[in-house]
């Protein structure tokens, strides 16, 4: 039972060092620590267009000990026949990349794809320069919408890698996009109130056409739905407030039996320390109270339980029965501690005051002994709290570690 408390107890250390053990080993295994050496002297170059890297090697036989050496490896590079080659293989598919489904270069009707690197081609970059920027823009975008017929035009694109570069141009034809009815109607509505806003810019109003291709139309402002919106947010916003009270009474409440629970431990012993000097069980109250009283003079905020022995206190003073009074701080203070202690002052009140410091003693024994349970189980809850964070962290650094692996694959 102890090396379970003991364990509970460095929980989050021991959380740390198994985090700490699993990063070690996915760094261990992860993509980045693969070997660059082969058969333990050759390492092998990045891929096309992957650039130079860099090497930290632990060189032995240049001296007594051995050296930490760092040095680049260039990327791997065409021949002047491979590039050739792959230039004119890339060039040859290009229309079918930067057309998109459905089009060719003898019917263009919408935007262009312009990539400036395709996948299999690493290391060789794209340029796209339209013949007219008129008609298309360099991002691929047309201008023209085939509104007035077909129009012929060209792209180019500039391959290059390294010192090699080459030109291919592309001829294009731009034609009308094929439309739905639909689609025919909202362009021609489009037109018409263009023409109507432009008919007489003077004018204090525009009057919007009512037939479009020999079909009526009529037109709607469209819902504002703000007006809804903000009647959720205030039905919300009143059953949050609603609910806010509550929740903060019953925070209120646990925290006030947490500080009863705490405070009960300390209350047992002074007890059992003035009835052992000689002073009534009352008298013991009274002294218990004032003592605290003088000690946390100009606090803002008080004790729980001195509240409620303040009240006994005063009901007796009223007149209350000493035992009666007994009972009502037990049931005022809600725990059955508390309970258990009233009971205990009213029975010695009846039956005489032999054994009260005896059962005083076991009371508070085992309420000491209470607290520390309660101290341990706030340090799990505590502990447990703060596995989100762990975790948190442990993503963090995983990706911290893993980042470079994975761009160095890419």
């Amino acid at each position: 039972m102890k090396g379970i408390k003991r364990i509970g107890r460095y929980r989050t250390q021991i959380l740390c060092i198994g985090a700490s053990v699993l990063l070690a080993i996915g760094y261990m295994l992860g993509p980045g620590q693969d070997t660059v050496l082969k058969e333990g002297h050759i390492i092998e170059r990045g891929a096309y267009g992957s650039g130079s890297r860099e090497y930290s090697l632990l060189v032995e036989g240049l001296g007594e000990e051995a050296e930490d050496i760092s040095f680049s490896i260039a990327e791997r590079t065409y021949s002047d026949r491979e590039i050739e080659e792959r230039f004119d293989e890339l060039a040859t598919g290009l229309p079918e990349v930067f057309c998109s489904e459905g089009q060719s270069v003898d019917a263009i009707s919408s935007d262009l794809y312009l990539p400036s690197r395709i996948d299999g081609y690493e290391g060789i970059r794209i340029s796209w320069y339209p013949e007219d920027t008129d008609l298309m823009d360099y991002e691929g975008r047309l201008r023209y919408r085939g509104e007035d017929g077909e129009r012929t035009t060209g792209i180019s694109a500039v391959l290059t890698y390294n010192d090699w570069s080459a030109e291919y141009f592309y001829e294009l034809t731009i034609v009308p996009p094929e439309l739905t009815e639909e689609e025919r109607n909202r362009l021609e509505l489009v037109r018409l109130i263009e023409e109507a806003d432009m008919e007489d810019p003077l004018s204090e109003a525009v009057e919007l056409p009512t037939t479009v291709n020999g079909r009526e139309v009529s037109y709607a402002s469209e819902t504002d739905t703000a007006p809804l919106l903000i009647i959720f947010l205030g039905l919300l916003s009143a059953v949050l407030i609603s609910v806010k009270p509550m929740e903060d009474k019953r925070k209120s409440a646990k925290q006030r039996e947490e500080r009863l629970s705490r405070e009960y431990a300390d209350i047992v012993s002074k007890l059992l320390l003035y009835i052992g000097a000689g002073l009534t069980a009352r008298n013991a109250w009274a002294r218990l109270y004032t003592d605290h009283e003088e000690m946390n003079r100009g606090e803002k905020e008080g004790s729980p339980v001195m509240e409620e022995i303040r009240n006994m206190l005063r009901a007796m003073e009223g007149g209350m029965p000493e035992g009666r009074a007994y009972t009502e701080f037990g049931r005022s203070c809600g725990l059955r501690c508390y309970q258990r202690l009233a009971s205990i002052l009213e029975q010695n009140r009846k039956n005489g005051s032999r054994d009260l410091r005896n059962l005083l003693r076991i009371e508070m024994e085992e309420a000491f002994e209470q607290r520390k349970n309660q101290a341990l189980r706030e340090g799990q809850q505590a502990s447990t709290k703060l596995m989100l964070p762990l975790f948190i962290s442990f993503g963090a650094v995983m990706l911290i570690i893993m980042a470079p692996a994975l761009m160095s694959m890419g």
